[in-house]
């Protein structure tokens, strides 16, 4: 078996709790129009993203920028 899921953990500057999981996860979703799991596990934030047969490299590419365009705001 293939898995299609892995949890990618994000770096400490974006925060560690649930209260910023969710602010990650809206800010994704109203500000980038990215809807992608966002938990918060062992004082860091991860996400959660799938290989699906309608997400497309540009799809990841696109999650990368806006979650490492956060990082670099702080």
């Amino acid at each position: 078996m293939v898995g299609s899921m892995a949890s990618v953990t994000l770096p400490a500057s974006l925060g560690g709790t649930r209260d910023d999981a969710a602010r990650l996860r809206d800010a994704l979703l109203f500000e980038d129009g990215i809807e992608v799991g966002v938990s918060a596990a062992w004082g860091r934030l991860h996400i959660r993203v799938a290989a699906q047969v309608y997400v497309d490299m540009d799809d990841y590419a696109r999650l990368a920028d806006a979650v490492f365009a956060r990082v670099h705001r702080i």
